[in-house]
Order: structure tokens, then sequence, then C-alpha cells
């Protein structure tokens, strides 16, 4: 930072934390630290160009090319939609508790979707938004009891952050 010219003083990390801990609690959690920091795509395409198939003579390794392709490109589209639960779950829990007065951890299928939807709204001002069916997938993934009500709470709880490397896994608060 010093090398662009500014100076930032230890006044600056601590102002710079207040604003991060959303809580108060003097401490910054995941969820905090994923809203104050994410990656913003702003390239004219959206990045598409980065993930257009390969075109070439050879049709065998072009087309294991292009299966590789897509099945990294899903598995991307994945891990964006769990990392836009995982950052914003707090966000949707309050949204579904709105549609959830009694605090049972359960609303209407279609309350889910429009919760995630007005979410979806507020994330297309600064970050990639849900498409329609990857929220139509994420309302058809997630659980119903007997009654035919989503059980977001159950469904939200279940993503979890794993460190790979020390098999250790943390709860997001």
């Amino acid at each position: 930072v010093k090398g662009l010219g500014f100076q930032i003083t230890d006044q600056h990390l601590l102002e710079l934390a207040k604003a991060v801990d959303l809580q108060g609690t003097g401490q910054i959690n995941y969820t905090e630290f994923l809203n104050a920091f994410f990656v913003v795509d702003r390239t004219a395409d959206g990045g598409k160009a980065a993930r257009e198939k390969p075109q070439g003579k050879d049709s065998s390794s072009s087309s294991s090319a292009v299966a590789l392709s897509e099945a990294a490109s899903s598995n991307e589209v994945f891990s964006e939609i769990c990392a836009t639960l995982v950052k914003h779950r707090t966000v949707i829990k309050r949204a579904c508790r709105h549609f959830d007065p009694e605090l049972m951890g359960v609303c209407d299928p279609d309350e889910l979707r429009q919760a995630l939807s007005t979410l979806n709204d507020v994330l297309a001002q600064h970050e990639a938004p849900l498409t329609e069916e990857q929220i139509d997938e994420i309302c058809d993934l997630c659980e119903q009891d007997s009654g035919g009500n989503a059980n977001y709470e159950a469904f939200l709880d279940a993503f979890v952050i794993v460190d790979t490397q020390e098999g250790a896994v943390w709860r997001v608060e």
C-alpha cells in the first residue's frame, strides 16, 4: 500500500475493523470478513471469455477439454452459489424469519424463493447475482417438513467451512 502512496496507520486499521465488525463484538467473524471484502468481476463480459470452450481440429482432445472445461465451470458455479449462501446466510435467515413469526425455522417454499429473489435484487448492485434457475434449484433442494414447508434453518446451517488441509470444520455464525 505504501507503494501506492498511502500511509496506513494503526488508527486507520482500527477504524476499518470497527466498520467491518457489524455485530459490535470486538472481533471480526468469517461472515463479516466476507461481507467486507469480496471480488467483483468488472470485465465487460463478466469473465465469460475466460470460460469459453476451446475450438480445435482434434475432436477427441477437444471434446475432452470441453468436458473438463464444463465440469470445472459447473464446479465453479456450484462453489459460487455455496459462497453466496454462506456469505449472506444471516440476511437470508432474517428474510425467512419475516415469514416465520413463530421462529420454527420453516417457511413456505415460495416465501423462501421470495427471500432469495429479494436478496438477488440487492446483490445485483454489487456482485454477480443468482439466476432464477439457481434460486429454483436451491428451493427444490431445501428439505421440507410434512406440511410442505421449507426448513430454511437446517438448510442454511448445513453450509460449513472446511479446512481441507487440517480437516477442521467451522460453523458460520
